[in-house]
């Protein structure tokens, strides 16, 4: 907790709440979750995400058990350090989660620093910020400017974005941002969700057997 926000977390190490103090608003509608879903693309694999793929459920979620341990706390900065597991038959994969607060106006800025060691393979791995606010258009980053996007459909269901999206009530009155200073690729798959992608390990024909090895590591 800081002077702006109170960040809580569940029993599976997600964030699952973070009150804007100032505003009187929880930002979130359910926890923040990494999904994991059935990567399968037969074609192109390392330039296509297909409409299958995103419309799908998840096949699974990042859970616990969680190790978590205060890493730093004081009067600038508070970080909370989150280590979880994940093992199955397509692999198995770490994940380490850094919470970071901060005091003044740094602390305006929720910021989560995510370190994986990946060897999951046949999954896409998505971060999904399921918001309380609700939208069917959302805003994304160009770079030289920005453009409004609507939900998920199977002609555009994975766009491009550089260094955030954003997410405002219909009245305009309050929004989210997130930001990303690394991955570039978004979905919608909802008035209230934004989804940002992190990984991407498909299955492949046998065409491509070498692509079945993207983002291991």
């Amino acid at each position: 907790e800081n002077a702006r926000f109170k960040v809580a977390l569940d029993e599976n190490g997600d964030v699952c709440s973070i009150l804007d103090k100032a505003a009187g608003k929880e930002l979130l509608s359910s926890p923040l979750r990494l999904e994991l879903l059935d990567d399968d693309s037969p074609r192109s694999p390392a330039w296509n995400i297909e409409w299958e793929t995103i419309r799908a459920e998840p096949i699974e979620y990042v859970g616990g058990p969680a190790t978590v341990t205060v890493e730093s706390t004081g009067p600038l900065t508070a970080r909370l350090r989150i280590e979880r597991t994940l093992k199955g038959p397509t692999g198995r994969s770490t994940f380490v989660q850094i919470v970071k607060l901060a005091a003044g106006k740094a602390g305006d800025l929720l910021e989560i620093e995510t370190t994986i060691e990946w060897g999951t393979h046949e999954r896409l791995l998505k971060a999904a910020f399921p918001l309380a606010v609700s939208n069917p258009q959302a805003t994304y980053d160009l770079g030289l400017g920005v453009v409004q996007r609507g939900n998920n459909s199977q002609k555009m269901h994975e766009v491009p974005a550089q260094q955030w999206a954003d997410l405002t009530d219909v009245d305009g009155r309050y929004g989210v941002s997130i930001l990303s200073d690394c991955k570039y690729g978004w979905d919608k798959p909802g008035d209230h969700t934004l989804r940002l992608t992190l990984l991407h390990t498909p299955r492949t024909a046998d065409k491509h057997p070498e692509q079945a090895e993207l983002d291991v590591g």
